[in-house]
């Protein structure tokens, strides 16, 4: 799984897209209100907050202290360090397990052992990710995308399960608007497109020189995107 550093925190935390909660609801079944929900890969914790309009108590989990630093919890979310495959909870302890665009670096069979281990019976588990089109703003910004094997669809395909059922996979559009100072956090959270803008300015300066010219790219500050969703439903057996 990739390591994430203070600056990949500092940015994540700062400004991620609200689309979690529109695409959960999308999803997930219409008027249901699950128990216990289990984010796995929560990173700085926005998955799981939006997790908490759907169930009366979420649980993140994360692998990163850095990341984990920057997690607020509250009354509906805890947050905690968890590194390894084997996961610390009771056997049929979760009615909802996601991971929002984390399953690319946690996928293995053993892991999704650890799943049905956990999952109730008639539960929920659920794979989702989004795509955003950002190749202007890399052009604008003189830097090559480098090269990734990144799979925003991945799911449990694969892997042998007894116990999950695929009950619905797609994909939808996405459009929202945000500011240059939102934008930037979002393109500075990937660390090879950081690590790319760096050999151009430097660390002390790359804020600067990046939020420079997004507000050139702007139109009276705003900008508009668009990119894809992805997803995978399984429901427990």
């Amino acid at each position: 799984m990739e390591d994430y550093g203070l600056q990949t925190a500092h940015h994540y935390a700062a400004y991620r897209p609200p689309l979690h909660e529109p695409i959960l609801r999308h999803i997930l079944p219409e008027n249901k209100e699950f128990d216990h929900a289990l984010d796995i890969g929560c990173g700085t914790g926005h998955s799981s907050h939006a997790l908490s309009s759907f169930a009366k108590r979420v649980m993140g989990i994360e692998p990163f202290q850095t990341m984990l630093d920057k997690a607020i919890p509250t009354d509906k979310v805890s947050f905690h360090l968890v590194k390894s495959e084997s996961l610390p909870f009771l056997q049929g302890s979760f009615d909802l397990i996601t991971f929002a665009g984390s399953l690319h670096y946690a996928k293995s069979q053993a892991l999704l052992g650890e799943i049905e281990r956990l999952s109730r019976e008639n539960g929920y588990v659920l794979a989702y990710d989004f795509d955003i089109q950002l190749q202007d703003y890399y052009q604008a910004l003189n830097i090559q995308t480098p090269p990734s094997d990144y799979d925003h669809r991945v799911n449990f395909e694969g892997l042998h399960t007894e116990q999950l059922v695929l009950k619905k996979k797609g994909h939808g559009k996405l459009n929202f608007s945000l500011n240059s100072q939102e934008l930037l956090h979002l393109i500075l959270s990937v660390r090879e497109i950081y690590e790319e803008i760096v050999k151009i300015s430097s660390p002390f300066a790359i804020d600067s020189y990046t939020l420079s010219i997004l507000k050139s790219q702007a139109s009276q500050n705003e900008h508009r995107l668009n990119g894809q969703y992805f997803f995978s439903l399984y429901q427990v057996q």
